[in-house]
């Protein structure tokens, strides 16, 4: 008989509709009934096609109005889950949690987080496997009260474990998890809009939305160097303006009037931010204080793309053992005449990269939990 595997986001931006769709495809593939939970979820039925959409079943996500207090949000989001989970009429095998950062305590008093430990026990008893995307507390310095408060729902008797993108963290949070632990491979779509049309001229990147924590001052600033001005700065997707002061906002925007910086805004067709990666000399990920992983490296590896990332944590340990670019100091000024000389000397591991992070790894990855 077919496992029947649910698959619960409560969150339609970013990456989370399209890691859905990922793990739904693989789940068909590997002969599994599967249960979508997320939010307007009939617009995901277009993603496949009419055979795995006969192994499918769709639920919209019912949001509550959620409270602010940190402490109530997250007992929230469990309460949420359970009436979501509920609407699901057929025994459920396993359930993966696709944004297990939301449903996880941060510091509390030790009674508290017991007491509700043992109220979900006593009332939620299926069968679920957590996806953690962002696992701070184990890259940046942090109490180990904290730790053990974010890692105790783990010891719910009904979870199955807990998977993580990050392979450098696994033996520390292993100390913490008395469950099984799973790396799951950073997946992404790499198809192209305009294939026969993409011309290389001394271009710069940098894919997402343009805020602080991108380092997007520090890219349009390289582009204001005399020496730099016959490269192109392409921002691909829109600016978080809210994020900036009036005088930065000033600053963006003064550049974004000079021919050699330029800014999409919003791209709903990834297919185009694909073609902008494809196109480019190099990719910009030096982001400011960033721990997690991140796609990017994926789909510049796919395009066969240097990529400038920043010293420290987990994308400047992947570029450094498999060459996939130049990891620069933080904040150092970013001379773009010396990037095409440094890379030269790499030997580029770019299809293993993409190889450990494709579609066949994350199929294996389920294969193995759901055995």
């Amino acid at each position: 008989m077919k496992k029947h595997i649910l698959l619960y986001d409560a969150i339609e931006f970013g990456h989370h509709k399209n890691y859905v769709i990922f793990f739904a495809k693989n789940l068909v593939s590997l002969q599994c009934r599967v249960s979508i939970i997320f939010p307007n979820a009939e617009k995901l039925k277009n993603e496949f096609n009419e055979d795995e959409i006969n192994h499918l079943q769709f639920f919209d996500h019912h949001k509550f109005d959620l409270k602010k207090s940190l402490r109530f949000k997250i007992w929230q989001n469990w309460q949420e889950l359970k009436y979501n989970f509920k609407r699901v009429h057929e025994n459920v095998d396993l359930m993966f949690i696709m944004w297990f950062d939301d449903f996880k305590f941060n510091t509390d008093h030790p009674l508290i987080l017991k007491t509700f430990l043992h109220y979900f026990n006593w009332t939620f008893k299926s069968p679920w496997f957590g996806i953690n995307v962002h696992q701070v507390h184990f890259r940046k310095p942090t109490t180990k009260h904290e730790i053990w408060s974010k890692e105790l729902i783990t010891r719910h008797k009904f979870c199955k474990g807990v998977g993580v993108f990050d392979e450098g963290i696994v033996h520390q949070y292993q100390k913490n998890v008395k469950r099984p632990i799973y790396v799951f491979p950073d997946v992404t779509k790499t198809d192209l809009k305009n294939e026969s049309n993409l011309e290389i001229n001394n271009k710069i990147v940098l894919a997402g939305v343009g805020d602080r924590r991108k380092g997007i001052l520090r890219f349009i600033r390289a582009s204001e160097l005399s020496e730099n001005t016959n490269w192109h700065f392409s921002i691909v997707g829109k600016i978080n303006w809210k994020e900036f002061t009036d005088t930065e906002i000033q600053e963006l925007q003064n550049a974004l009037n000079t021919k050699n910086v330029s800014s999409t805004g919003f791209i709903e067709n990834e297919a185009e931010m694909n073609d902008e990666i494809a196109s480019a000399d190099f990719v910009f990920a030096a982001y400011e204080d960033f721990p997690h992983s991140s796609n990017i490296l994926t789909k510049a590896a796919a395009f066969k793309k240097f990529v400038l990332v920043n010293k420290g944590f987990l994308m400047a340990e992947r570029a450094t053992k498999y060459q996939l670019g130049l990891v620069l100091e933080n904040d150092s000024i970013l001379d773009l005449n010396l990037l095409h000389s440094k890379t030269s000397d790499l030997n580029p591991q770019f299809d293993l990269y993409c190889k450990t992070h494709s579609m066949n790894q994350l199929r294996s990855v389920l294969a193995e939990i759901i055995e």
